[in-house]
């Protein structure tokens, strides 16, 4: 029974399997740095001192991030596509690196920040 309803649900999509796998790790990458962005936001915020490489790293990741919105502006207005599942996971994460972003900034304003 088990087995049946699987295929079942499987054999119900329309889109081929590697599109489903594609539009799983887009969403999987928005929210893989989650834990990191958790961790760091919580140590900043406590006043613990924090590690400036692994702040920065994280910081790099979110101007990628929001270097790809570039990338869908130019796509809608000179090649007319749009994709909503690479808009969609991307506006998570960028909205997520935004958080990430004011803290951040709070915090290196306020120096408190060490070498690993």
């Amino acid at each position: 029974l088990h087995r049946r309803g699987t295929e079942k649900f499987c054999s119900n999509f329309t889109y081929p399997p590697l599109q489903m796998l594609w539009t799983f790790s887009e969403y999987l990458e928005a929210l893989a740095i989650l834990p990191q962005l958790l961790l760091l936001n919580t140590i900043i915020e406590q006043g613990r001192r924090w590690e400036l490489l692994t702040a920065h790293y994280v910081a790099c990741l979110g101007l990628y991030r929001m270097c790809y919105i570039l990338n869908w502006v130019y796509r809608y207005l000179y090649e007319n596509r749009w994709n909503w599942v690479d808009t969609t996971s991307g506006t998570i994460q960028t909205l997520l690196y935004a958080d990430f972003f004011y803290t951040y900034f709070n915090g290196l304003a306020k120096l408190r920040m060490r070498l690993p």
